[in-house]
Parts: C-alpha cells; sequence; structure tokens
C-alpha cells in the first residue's frame, strides 16, 4: 500500500472487508481506523472554532479577503502582529511573514549569498 494518510483513509474500509484477514489484523485495522475517524471528528472541531474566531475579528476578516489567506493564517497573522498600523511598512512584520505568506522575493540572494532587489512572488509562481 502507497504511504500517506489519504490512502489510508481510502484503502481501510475495503482492508476490514476482506475475508482471509487475520483476527489481530483486524482488530489493530479496526482500532486505527476508530482513531483515525476521532481524530477527524476532533479537527473538524478545532477547524470549525478557527474559522468562528476569524469571523469575529475585523481584521482577520480583511485578511480573509486576500486570495490564498485562510482562517488559519488570519488568525496566526493577526495573534502574530496585533496591530498592524504600528509598522511602518510591511517590511517591518517579524521575520519570515512574508515567506509563510508565499510573498518571496524572486532571486533574493546573489551569488554567493550576499543580498539583492528582487521582483516580489506571490504564493511563489515568479
Amino acid at each position: 500500500m502507497p504511504a500517506g494518510i489519504g490512502t489510508l483513509r481510502y484503502a481501510l474500509p475495503g482492508l476490514l472487508e476482506t475475508p482471509d484477514l487475520p483476527v489481530l489484523a483486524r482488530e489493530v485495522f479496526t482500532d486505527l481506523a476508530d482513531r483515525l475517524r476521532t481524530v477527524d471528528e476532533r479537527s473538524a472541531v478545532y477547524d470549525r472554532r478557527v474559522e468562528a474566531g476569524a469571523r469575529q475579528t475585523e481584521p482577520a476578516q480583511r485578511l480573509l479577503q486576500a486570495p490564498g489567506i485562510g482562517p488559519v493564517t488570519a488568525t496566526a497573522l493577526v495573534a502574530t502582529v496585533g496591530n498592524a498600523h504600528a509598522f511602518k511598512n510591511g517590511r517591518q512584520l517579524p521575520r519570515g511573514w512574508g515567506s509563510c505568506l508565499g510573498n518571496i522575493p524572486v532571486g533574493a540572494l546573489g551569488t554567493w549569498g550576499e543580498s539583492r532587489n528582487a521582483a516580489m512572488s506571490i504564493c511563489g509562481s515568479g
């Protein structure tokens, strides 16, 4: 079976229906399926809570209007930055936030690691 959680989710029901599956293996895979279902349910609850939190704050609502910004990124950015008006420009944001959001300078490093001005890329396209 190929690796990956998506493959496992897809393959587990069919695997449990295999008639010649040993009893112990069936118990292990049934337990695994139950645990996976529980994790998925808990994850869905947390996703809804993050989405609700993003809808409750005006700065996060504005960030959600930007392409590629979802509830997790919006709430994380609001929690980290706080009042964006405290910064003179976007370069003063906490280091690394631009690259976390996909806004990275294309060719920002020249040879031997020296910095140089470069065009901006959105979501790494560029």
